[in-house]
């Protein structure tokens, strides 16, 4: 038995490590391990323990060995979670994880979880703590909505077990966000048009959901989100949805479950009228002097069917009005409106309220009107003493005819004369006397005019008598 008065001792070691000592009393002694001692050995499994003797004046000092396997420590992980946030917002949530009944601090390190997502981390621990801070774009991990799940886990380390804290919720609040269009400055009416937009969130995150382009509630066009942009184009049919002249346009965006509906500050875009073309003419048949004819005019626009008027005009004077319909005018030429020969006329659109005026020319000739030619004798056998009578009537369609008008016998011109537009196409001519007895073939020739072609009458015969 070792003398007690010598105090001699046992020590507890592992490797060159010492755990703990005990003083032997009456040939025993008890090895106590507090947790702080404990934690001097790393855990595993057949750790060589041994006891060290330390003797005295009538014992040796024997060693004894011994293997123990030490488990790793249960870990306690305790986070403090924020009320509340709002989508997108940068917070923090500070962690403690300490050791459940045992001594050492705990390394390792620490995330921040919702369910299955990862949202922050890891984060190294530092004397056991640590504070998790959540960017803008890692809080927009987890959706808006009322008491979201969240947890922190623990990595563990060599000597301490994962784990993780106890679930708590967390309302999370939707963010906002700012529509902006880049509208146009101007745009012709009934012309396809498109407008970019940018929904910008307030934090992180990234906006979907639609966007749409509204002229008051009149809708003009939507289109749906990527990325946070798009483009919304604006078909022809729908530009024609907006007047000429200064139009307040906005778009709105729909939302979706992180940011609420928003609409964009108002802007303005003028709207011109759309430009036309007078695109043909087709004249109806070749024109004559003293007829009337038609010409056949299409305009065309890229802001609908025109409609208004078209004007001829020659040098600047109007030949002809008439009204447009779904592009389309067909317009009647008077009768002596244009005078025989080539003219070239302007044909000119007026416009309307959404669509611009627009001319083109044109090229014509007009032909002299042919008229008929009669000759009708007072009496048709007179004596050689006495003058014959004829009458010359020139018809024409439209006016009356001009010029000078003579009467042949064979090829012999017996009188020349001046018919007047008051005669309305007939004058009686007498003749001089014919003194040659016999039958006399007389023609009545009209030279024309400006207007008129020539003609002459068919034959008619004379008596002269003695």
């Amino acid at each position: 038995t070792p003398a007690a008065s010598n105090n001699s001792t046992l020590t507890l070691k592992v490797g060159s490590t010492t755990i703990t000592t005990a003083t032997i009393t009456a040939g025993a002694a008890t090895l106590s391990v507090t947790p702080t001692q404990a934690a001097l050995a790393a855990t595993g499994t057949g750790k060589a323990f041994s006891i060290a003797y330390s003797g005295d004046v009538n014992v040796q000092a024997p060693n004894a060995t011994t293997t123990l396997d030490i488990a790793k420590a249960t870990s306690a992980v305790a986070a403090t979670l924020p009320s509340s946030f709002t989508y997108g917002t940068t917070y923090s949530v500070p962690v403690t994880v300490a050791t459940t009944g045992t001594g050492g601090t705990p390394t390792g390190t620490v995330s921040l979880v919702s369910g299955a997502t990862a949202v922050a981390g890891p984060v190294t621990l530092s004397s056991g703590g640590a504070t998790i801070a959540v960017t803008a774009a890692q809080a927009a991990a987890v959706n808006a909505g009322s008491a979201v799940p969240f947890a922190v886990s623990y990595s563990g380390d060599g000597n301490v077990a994962t784990g993780s804290s106890t679930a708590g919720t967390i309302n999370v609040a939707q963010s906002s966000a700012t529509v902006t269009p880049t509208l146009p400055t101007s745009v012709a009416y009934g012309a396809a048009f498109s407008v970019p937009v940018m929904v910008a969130p307030a934090g992180g995150g990234t906006p979907t959901g639609t966007v749409t382009l509204l002229s008051g509630s009149a809708t003009l066009g939507s289109a749906s989100l990527a990325a946070g942009a798009a483009t919304i184009s604006v078909a022809a049919s729908d530009s024609a949805k907006l007047a000429v002249g200064s139009n307040p346009l906005t778009v709105s965006y729909s939302g979706d479950a992180n940011y609420p509906a928003a609409t964009s500050i108002a802007g303005t875009t003028t709207v011109g009228t759309a430009s036309s073309a007078v695109t043909s003419v087709t004249w109806s048949k070749s024109p004559t002097y003293g007829k009337t004819f038609t010409a056949k005019v299409t305009v065309t626009s890229p802001g609908g069917a025109p409609s208004g008027t078209v004007s001829i005009t020659n040098g600047g004077a109007v030949v002809a009005t008439g009204t447009v319909t779904a592009g389309s005018a067909t317009i009647t030429v008077k009768a002596t409106a244009l005078k025989p020969g080539k003219h070239t006329l302007s044909v000119i659109y007026s416009g309307s309220s959404t669509i611009s005026t627009s001319t083109t020319s044109t090229s014509i000739t007009v032909a002299k009107a042919k008229p008929t030619v009669t000759g009708k004798l007072k009496a048709t056998k007179v004596k050689k003493t006495r003058a014959a009578t004829i009458t010359a009537t020139i018809k024409v369609t439209g006016f009356n005819p001009t010029g000078a008008v003579k009467v042949l016998d064979g090829k012999k011109v017996l009188k020349t004369v001046s018919l007047k537009a008051a005669g309305k196409g007939k004058i009686a001519i007498k003749l001089p006397k014919i003194t040659k007895v016999g039958t006399h073939k007389l023609t009545i020739s009209y030279l024309g005019s400006s207007l008129t072609l020539a003609v002459k009458s068919k034959t008619v015969n004379l008596k002269v008598t003695k």
